[in-house]
């Protein structure tokens, strides 16, 4: 549903899609998951937290197709932009509450909208119902 919303917003100069890797959300020396492809610790420091996004990137790409089935890449075609939250006191975790899954809209660098924590309440309709009357639907 994410990489949809973001090819309804493809090319238009209002809005742009980023990605916040806070945190491992399973991490195997904290909360493991055995059914995870990877077994990551969680990141002590900025270079663990780059490479582990750098997994989770090729893990989504592995994954990711359009509604037709055919395999697209995440990073070419939806124009997404990945980062790694940093360590410190106003990392985007602690300003966004975004653990462990937050979708939020920003307009002019103020959060105007918030959904709830992820995975359960992560809701892209109701962003996109927000979004819509401030930008259109279409580019």
């Amino acid at each position: 549903a994410f990489y949809e919303w973001t090819q309804q917003y493809k090319g238009n100069e209002k809005v742009a899609f980023m990605v916040c890797y806070v945190a491992e959300a399973h991490p195997s020396d904290e909360w493991k998951i055995d059914a995870n492809k990877r077994q990551p610790l969680q990141a002590k420091n900025i270079r663990q937290r780059t490479e582990a996004l750098k997994c989770l990137i090729e893990d989504i790409e592995c994954e990711i197709s359009d509604k037709q089935g055919k395999q697209v890449s995440l990073l070419k075609e939806a124009d997404i932009q990945f980062i790694a939250d940093s360590f410190e006191e106003t990392n985007l975790d602690r300003v966004f509450n975004a653990r462990p899954d937050r979708l939020a809209i920003l307009k002019d660098n103020v959060i105007v909208y918030k959904c709830g924590y992820g995975p359960f309440l992560y809701d892209i309709d109701g962003a996109r119902k927000f979004l819509t009357p401030l930008v259109g639907s279409r580019n």
